[in-house]
């Protein structure tokens, strides 16, 4: 209960912060949004359970939150920002390529590429990274088979070895660093 409270006044500081105004009316909306958010998350906030599934896919032994593990995880997620920019940027490149040519020769279409994430905050924020980049669209997450449905710009060498490296950027190592 402590937690979902703290996570209220956090989103509140929040909306004070982003919207600048502390009059009558943005005082009221703020705190609605804010309870109305945890009230919604509250699951997620407790770290019970995320839409009534564990948060775990793998194993549904809970990990201990050290500073040691929280300290090598924020400097993944910061390591992975500049991949990711990079990778945004390389697909963009390849996307105003593709785009200016005289002749249409690639095929898009929906592939099938592996999640291998452990959680599914992990997968959510690899499929979330995946749609980010120009010319993917993360459509659907299989949980049995732990397979991701993305639209891909042009699938020509489906079935490659190297066909769900192109497809996921190479981002899937870097995001397993974030969730060790």
């Amino acid at each position: 209960m402590v937690k979902v409270v703290l996570a209220a006044i956090f989103l509140f500081a929040i909306w004070v912060a982003l919207t600048g105004a502390v009059g009558p009316v943005n005082i009221v909306t703020g705190i609605a949004v804010s309870v109305a958010s945890v009230t919604v998350f509250r699951e997620l906030i407790g770290g019970e359970s995320w839409l009534g599934r564990g948060e775990r896919l793998r194993s549904a032994e809970p990990r201990r939150r050290t500073a040691r593990r929280s300290a090598r995880v924020l400097i993944a997620a910061i390591a992975l920002v500049p991949v990711f920019l990079w990778k945004v940027l390389l697909s963009g490149v390849n996307m105003a390529f593709l785009a200016f040519k005289p002749s249409i020769d690639f095929w898009p279409g929906i592939v099938r590429v592996e999640g291998g994430m452990n959680t599914v905050t992990g997968t959510a924020l690899f499929a979330n990274l995946l749609t980010l980049t120009p010319g993917t669209l993360t459509l659907d997450y299989d949980e049995q088979d732990d397979a991701l449905y993305v639209h891909w710009i042009d699938v020509t060498g489906y079935g490659e070895e190297d066909f769900d490296s192109r497809v996921t950027s190479g981002l899937r190592p870097w995001m397993r660093r974030i969730e060790a």
